[in-house]
C-alpha cells in the first residue's frame, strides 16, 4: 500500500516520462482531427520537434494504434485504442449481456448484427457478428460513425433528454454522404422526434447508397440509452420491404436487453 510520500513523490516531474506526455499530446490533437492530420500541422500545433513527432507516429503506426493515408500522409486513429479504452468500462460488461441476443438476431435475420454507443459527437462499434451470407457487410471494431446518418446514433439521439438531444445535433456537422443524408439540425430533431415513437432507426442509404441498416437504444434502468443494436446489409437483399421486417425484429431484441438492464 502507497503512503503519502510516495504518492506526492511519484507525481512530481522528476518521477514523469516526457516521452509519454508527449505522446499522449499527440494522441490528443490526432483525436480533435477525426477526419486525420498531416505531420507538418501536427508541429505547428504541438510543442514537440519534428524528430520526436516522427518517431512517435512511427510507433504507433507500427503498434497499430495509427493509421496514415498513403496519399494525403494523414494520420487517424484505428480502432486499437477505443477498444482498449472500453475494456474496462461498464461498455464491456454491456458487451457480454448483449452478446447472446445479438447471436439470436443474427441467425433470425440473416445479415450482421452490431453493438455500439455514442462517443462525443460521433458513434463507436463496440461489437458485431458477422452475417453468413457470402455478401455481407463488416466493419472494424471502434470504427466511429457520424451522428446524423448512422441507424444506431439517430436511436440513440431519439431516446436522449430532449434537451440534451438538441445540444448535440446542434453541436456536430452534417457532411454530405449521399442525396438521402439529412443535412441540417432541424431536420434531424424532426426526424428523431418519429424514431421516438417507434423506437427504430433506419439508415436508407445515407451514407453509402448500396448498404442498409436498422436500429434501436438499448435502455437502462434510468431509462436512459446505454447503446444500439443495428443490423446492416446490402440494398440488394435488405429492400424496404425486408429491412422494416427485420427492423421488428431489431426492437424486439433491444427491448429484451432494456428489459434485462431493469427498464
Amino acid at each position: 500500500m502507497k503512503n503519502k510520500e510516495t504518492e506526492t513523490r511519484e507525481t512530481q516531474p522528476n518521477y514523469l516520462s516526457p516521452a509519454v506526455s508527449r505522446a499522449l499530446e499527440i494522441l490528443r490533437l490526432i483525436a480533435a482531427n477525426p477526419g486525420g492530420i498531416t505531420l507538418a500541422r501536427l508541429c505547428r500545433e504541438s510543442k514537440i520537434t519534428k524528430n520526436s513527432i516522427f518517431r512517435i507516429l512511427n510507433t504507433l503506426v507500427a503498434e497499430g494504434a495509427l493509421q496514415r493515408d498513403p496519399a494525403s500522409q494523414q494520420f487517424t486513429m484505428t480502432g486499437q485504442l477505443l477498444g482498449l479504452a472500453y475494456r474496462g468500462t461498464g461498455a464491456d460488461v454491456l458487451s457480454q449481456i448483449v452478446m447472446e441476443p445479438m447471436r439470436q438476431l443474427r441467425d433470425r435475420t440473416g445479415e450482421t448484427v452490431l453493438f455500439g454507443k455514442l462517443l462525443g459527437t460521433r458513434g463507436v462499434v463496440l461489437d458485431q457478428l458477422p452475417s453468413s451470407n457470402a455478401i455481407k457487410v463488416q466493419v472494424e471494431i471502434g470504427i466511429t460513425f457520424p451522428l446524423h446518418s448512422a441507424a444506431p446514433a439517430k436511436a440513440i439521439l431519439a431516446r436522449l433528454p430532449s434537451a440534451e438531444r438538441i445540444k448535440i445535433c446542434q453541436s456536430i456537422d452534417y457532411p454530405t454522404f449521399t442525396e438521402r443524408t439529412v443535412s441540417s439540425a432541424k431536420a434531424l430533431l424532426s426526424e428523431l422526434e418519429e424514431i421516438e415513437k417507434t423506437q427504430i432507426a433506419y439508415d436508407w442509404g445515407e451514407e453509402a447508397t448500396d448498404i442498409r441498416c436498422a436500429g434501436s437504444a438499448i435502455i437502462d434502468h434510468r431509462s436512459l440509452p446505454v447503446g444500439a443494436i443495428w443490423i446492416t446489409g446490402p440494398a440488394s437483399r435488405l429492400n424496404n420491404a425486408r429491412l422494416k421486417e427485420c427492423a421488428k425484429e431489431v426492437l424486439n431484441t433491444a427491448s429484451c436487453v432494456s428489459r434485462h438492464l431493469g427498464n
